[in-house]
């Protein structure tokens, strides 16, 4: 053997002559490879006044002296060019471009630095020109590095959209985020085709909007049925009030709508404190607006302009009563007024004040 396996160095024969020669062409190729360091990559053409020691890495096709050793290294030492061709592997420092490179048998591919862009990365699994970003991993984790920690999504219009999607299988089924313009959205799907949105906040006012996508109050549901739900602990009508709206002024409750926890299915509307209105057409924009007071199906009692009906949905008086009416039998109140009136339990009798004294009507 006349020359080493990887770098080819050249070995002293037993009793050779002039064994200088060998030994310089030996530590020459040592100096052109070790701490490999080269003007350029891809270089063609050799400079016309060349320097010793300077090294190119050659292109495909390079010309002149250096025509016949394409995507060798050519380094200028003693007058000449010498040429020795890279192993897969082999870094070199490019001064050119500033950046380290390795030979990966066909080209002199530059190595990242820790402030260098990557176009695509894959963490796990392979990225691609769309998601340049791709982990494969049961979790992840973005954490703080002292105080808080945000995650930022941008778009570049507002037509544009910014988001989270939720896939199964590589198949949209929930997103949430500015789709096509800058209110907050929920929005479902069961196939990854069909989309329902859930709900709506309006950037500019805050507003939520369900079934709507310009809600006109701080929480605006509309759709074919709209309605919103309470149920409670348990289940079923009753429990511990937990399915009740309640209604505060500042820190202060003032009302509530729900089940007051007695598990008998009943239903309240309660104010706490103050007044209680219970209006209809309180703008007076609809003709014959009424109250209308039921239970189980059956109407009990219809309040309108003209009066309370008991029996009638027509109130002709402020009290109307067309069907039987009951007094329960009791005794004269205390301090009767013009106009009372009583069934006497002890007399059987209907009796009527007039301001001074009790009359029976029968």
């Amino acid at each position: 053997m006349t020359s080493s396996h990887r770098l080819s160095l050249p070995f002293i024969a037993p009793a050779q002559a002039q064994k200088h020669v060998t030994h310089n062409e030996a530590l020459r190729r040592i100096d052109l490879v070790v701490q490999l360091c080269v003007e350029t990559v891809d270089a063609l053409e050799p400079p016309a006044l060349p320097e010793d020691g300077l090294v190119y890495a050659l292109g495909q096709a390079p010309t002149g002296a250096w025509a016949g050793h394409p995507e060798q290294l050519a380094m200028w030492d003693d007058n000449a060019w010498g040429f020795i061709a890279p192993q897969i592997g082999w870094q070199a420092w490019d001064r050119n471009t500033e950046a380290l490179r390795i030979w990966d048998g066909a080209a002199w591919i530059a190595v990242a630095s820790a402030s260098d862009t990557f176009e695509t990365v894959g963490i796990n699994t392979e990225a691609d020109a769309v998601n340049r970003l791709t982990l494969a991993s049961d979790a992840s984790l973005f954490t703080h590095d002292g105080t808080g920690h945000q995650i930022k999504v941008n778009k570049a219009s507002a037509n544009d959209t910014a988001s989270l999607l939720y896939q199964t299988e590589h198949s949209g089924r929930a997103e949430m985020g500015l789709a096509g313009n800058d209110n907050f959205s929920i929005k479902v799907s069961a196939d990854g085709s069909a989309w329902n949105e859930a709900m709506v906040v309006d950037a500019a006012s805050g507003r939520i909007g369900v079934g709507t996508d310009t809600p006109s109050y701080k929480l605006h549901v509309t759709g074919p049925t709209s309605y919103v739900a309470l149920e409670d602990d348990n289940g079923v009508l009753g429990g511990s009030m937990s399915a009740a709206v309640r209604l505060f002024a500042g820190s202060q409750e003032h009302g509530q709508l729900g089940f007051p926890g007695t598990g008998s299915g009943t239903m309240f509307l309660r104010n706490l404190q103050g007044d209680m209105y219970i209006e209809a057409d309180s703008r007076n924009l609809a003709a014959n607006s009424f109250i209308r007071f039921a239970v189980d199906g059956y109407e009990t009692m219809r309040a309108r302009p003209t009066g309370v009906g008991f029996g009638t949905i027509s109130p002709a008086r402020p009290l109307h009563v067309n069907h039987v009416m009951r007094l329960e039998p009791g005794n004269a109140p205390a301090a009767p007024a013009a106009g009372d009136l009583y069934f006497d339990a002890s007399t059987s009798k209907l009796r009527c004040h007039d301001g001074s004294q009790w009359h029976d009507l029968f």
